[in-house]
C-alpha cells in the first residue's frame, strides 16, 4: 500500500483540476483564433473607406460603398 498522507492527496487532486482548467483553456483559445481566422479569410478591407466585404475570386474587386478598386489578397512582404 502508498503512504500518502491526507494533505498531499488534496494537493494533487488540486494539481490535477488545475491542469485540466489550464489544458482547456489553452484549447478554448486556440479554437477562437482559429475560428476568427475563418472567419476573416474571405473579407476585404477598402483601403480608402474601410468598409468590410465579401470578396470574389478575382484578383481586384470593387468596393461596394465608393466603388475604388481593392486587391482581394494581402500586398507582399518586403
Amino acid at each position: 500500500m502508498i503512504n500518502v498522507s491526507l494533505s498531499h492527496l488534496i494537493l494533487l487532486s488540486m494539481a490535477i483540476g488545475l491542469a485540466l482548467v489550464a489544458v482547456g483553456w489553452v484549447a478554448s483559445t486556440i479554437r477562437r483564433s482559429q475560428r476568427e481566422v475563418q472567419r476573416r479569410k474571405g473579407v476585404i478591407l477598402c483601403r480608402i473607406c474601410g468598409v468590410r466585404y465579401e470578396g470574389g475570386n478575382e484578383d481586384i474587386s470593387i468596393c461596394p460603398a465608393c466603388q475604388t478598386p481593392n486587391e482581394s489578397r494581402p500586398p507582399d512582404l518586403i
